[in-house]
This record gives C-alpha cells, structure tokens and sequence, in this order.
C-alpha cells in the first residue's frame, strides 16, 4: 500500500522531531523515527489493526510512544497519514 502524509502530519513530524533533538538529543528523535516507520510498515500490513478513532469516517488511531499518536484513514490501495499528534495537546485541537 501507498502511504500519504497530510501537510499537517508533515509538520506535525517535523515540529515532534526537532522538539526530541533539542530536549533531548538527535539519538532519541532517530530512535522515535525508527519506532514510527516500524509502525507505519505495520499499518500498511494491517491498516484495521489498531483502534477506530472515528467509525463514521474511518479514522484509526495508532499509539507511537505514549506521548504520540498517528491517526489515518485508509482505501484499497492507499494510507492516508492525517496527524502525529502529541497526546499532551489538548483533544480539541485533533479536528480534521
């Protein structure tokens, strides 16, 4: 299956990413970013695995670390990554 990142999953990786490189160090984004691609493979093998977030659209919610979600959707042929969303926000700011 063909994955796609929204603009805002982009950003959202890229915001997620840089905040573990500077508190942190680059050691531990790499590792976050090995974690998440392992996960990404796991949805592209099974996208209906993890839990529905929202039935009616067909959003599913993939937890990375327990700081991080994915939430995505998914056809036939491809995953469309809607958000890497920091759990610490607050839920209203998970709209799509």
């Amino acid at each position: 299956m063909k994955v796609n990142w929204s603009e805002r999953a982009e950003n959202e990786l890229s915001q997620n990413l840089a905040y573990l490189a500077k508190m942190w160090n680059a050691q531990v984004a790499g590792k976050f970013l090995t974690k998440l691609v392992s996960k990404i493979n796991s949805i592209k093998s099974n996208p209906n695995q993890f839990p529905s977030y929202d039935s009616t659209r067909n959003i599913r919610k993939c937890l990375i670390r327990k700081q991080i979600s994915v939430y995505y959707t998914f056809d036939e042929s491809e995953i469309y990554i809607l958000s890497v969303f920091n759990n610490k926000q607050t839920p209203e700011k998970l709209k799509f």
